[in-house]
C-alpha cells in the first residue's frame, strides 16, 4: 500500500511512543505455558499488554495482590496498544486479589483473570479497543473480587462458547 498525504506529517517529539502494526513484532505465535507464579505480594501474576496472537495456557498462578492473568491496554500510565487474538486457556488461578488491598488502583485488580483498558483520564473507555480475546477452560478459586472480568472487547469473528470454572472458599 502506498499512502500520499496532502500535507507534511508532524514530527514525533522526544519519548513519543510508537506501536508496530506488524503482528510479528507484537508477539504473534508466542505462548506463556506451564509456569508456576506464586506469592506475588505487590503485583500481577502474568501481564500481557499490546500483544497480538499470544496463547497463555497451563499456568498455575497465585496468590497475587492484583489480577492473576491480566490483558491490559492503557493510553497514559503504562502506554500500550490494544491486544488482539489472545487465548487464555487451561490455567489455574487461586487466591488473586488478596489478602490485602491492591494499592495500585481497582482498574488493574477487578478479576483473577481480566481484560481491561484505560483511556487518557484513567477511566474505562467507551470504545472496545481489544479484539478476539478467548478465555476458556480455566479454573479460578478464592478470588478477592471477580473470577473472570472482561471489559471493552470487540469480536471480529463469532465468539466460541466460553467454559471456565469458578469456586469460592466455603
Amino acid at each position: 500500500m502506498s499512502l500520499t498525504f496532502d500535507r507534511d506529517l508532524p514530527a514525533l517529539g522526544p519519548s513519543f511512543g510508537m506501536t508496530f502494526a506488524d503482528p510479528n513484532q507484537r508477539g504473534t505465535g508466542s505462548s506463556i505455558e506451564n509456569n508456576v507464579v506464586e506469592k506475588v505480594v505487590f503485583g500481577r501474576g502474568i501481564w500481557i499488554s499490546g500483544a497480538v496472537g499470544v496463547t497463555v495456557q497451563g499456568n498455575e498462578v497465585g496468590p497475587t495482590s492484583n489480577g492473576g492473568i491480566v490483558v491490559a491496554q492503557d493510553t497514559k500510565a503504562f502506554p500500550g496498544p490494544p491486544a488482539h487474538d489472545i487465548t487464555i486457556r487451561g490455567n489455574k488461578v487461586a487466591g488473586s486479589l488478596g489478602p490485602m488491598a491492591s494499592g495500585a488502583g481497582s482498574h488493574i485488580a477487578v478479576g483473577a483473570i481480566m481484560v481491561v483498558s484505560k483511556n487518557n483520564t484513567a477511566e474505562l473507555p467507551s470504545s472496545a479497543p481489544n479484539t478476539n480475546i478467548v478465555v476458556e477452560g480455566n479454573s479460578v478459586r478464592d478470588s478477592g473480587r471477580a473470577g473472570i472480568w472482561v471489559g471493552r472487547v470487540e469480536w471480529r469473528q463469532r465468539p466460541r462458547q466460553l467454559h471456565s470454572s469458578l469456586e469460592s472458599a466455603s
